[in-house]
């Protein structure tokens, strides 16, 4: 058994029978207040999420683990009556890094 359905039509129709949803100037207003401050804050987000992908990929094109891994050499034992001069105990921790 068939059903039929009558769904009226609306009657604030405009032209080309489009409904027009923002008549009222209120409703107006707080669309095109939404509009602009989501625009706004996805061009914010945007702005800031470029910058810090930037400075990270800056960072991670560098030597990311080469230093971390020569502080936890073996160190280097410096005994009693041993003869070495601050050059060269300043030379092994630049080798190292240290600054």
């Amino acid at each position: 058994m068939a059903i039929k359905l009558n769904i009226p039509k609306s009657t604030r129709t405009g032209k080309g029978g489009r409904v027009f949803l923002a008549r009222d100037p209120v409703v107006r207003v707080a669309l095109t207040v939404f509009i602009v401050l989501a625009t706004a804050g996805g061009g914010l987000f945007t702005y800031f999420y470029v910058t810090y992908d930037r400075i990270i990929e800056r960072r991670f094109k560098g030597p990311v683990f080469s230093n971390s891994a020569r502080i936890y050499a073996i160190p280097h034992a410096v005994r009693v009556g041993e003869k070495i001069d601050s050059n060269e105990i300043a030379a092994q921790l630049r080798r190292a890094c240290y600054s």
